[in-house]
């Protein structure tokens, strides 16, 4: 399980600033900008965001990620929390404090469950759990449709559990509710903060 070591409160500070509403709209709308990019040979695309922060320097930082799997046969089969934890690992942030996810439901490949949007598959769950910049209990992910009719977010945490829980276990996840998708503009100051900014002090 990853821990954040030895935080100090005014990291702790600057790590739950930075889950803002803005920046939850902004990493959601930047997720789906990324899924344009994917590539599924079942056109089954998915698109992350992923918004990681710096200490020292009080920067935030935002990094992206799409899945690639050009045939059912093709050894290659990238998914795209994992290409976004990987660039955040090459710019030696210090914690990831939101991941967001958009594509199209579908049932849960390892635990069988009906989602109401596309949550992290079970590796991508794993992977996520087990990463040192995440911190299981406070980093928080939001999966959402395409056209964000429907948006669920959660702590790492509480994404696994949803997927451990016993058969018959009533488990839900939160719900976000976003104005309509056409008043959501990435350049709205109404909606998003500005990303790679320094915090007030």
């Amino acid at each position: 399980m990853a821990v954040l070591n030895s935080p100090q409160p005014h990291e702790r500070h600057q790590f739950y600033q930075s889950q803002s509403t803005g920046n939850v709209v902004s990493a959601l709308q930047e997720a789906r900008l990324a899924r344009e990019q994917a590539r599924s040979y079942r056109n089954f695309k998915v698109g992350a965001a992923i918004v990681g922060l710096t200490f020292l320097s009080r920067e935030l930082s935002l990094f992206t990620g799409y899945n690639i799997k050009p045939a059912a046969d093709s050894h290659i089969n990238i998914h795209a929390e994992e290409l976004a934890l990987q660039a955040a690992h090459a710019e030696k942030i210090d914690a990831v404090s939101l991941v967001t996810i958009v594509g199209d439901t579908q049932l849960d490949q390892q635990s069988g469950r009906e989602m109401l949007t596309l949550h992290p598959c079970g590796l991508c769950r794993n992977a996520l759990d087990d990463d040192p910049l995440v911190l299981n209990d406070s980093t928080l992910v939001f999966s959402a449709l395409p056209d964000f009719s429907t948006v669920e977010y959660g702590t790492v945490n509480d994404f696994t559990h949803y997927h451990h829980a016993d058969p018959g276990e009533s488990v839900r996840l939160r719900q976000l509710s976003l104005p309509p998708i056409d008043n959501i503009l990435p350049t709205d100051p109404a909606y998003i903060d500005v990303l790679n900014r320094r915090f007030s002090a």
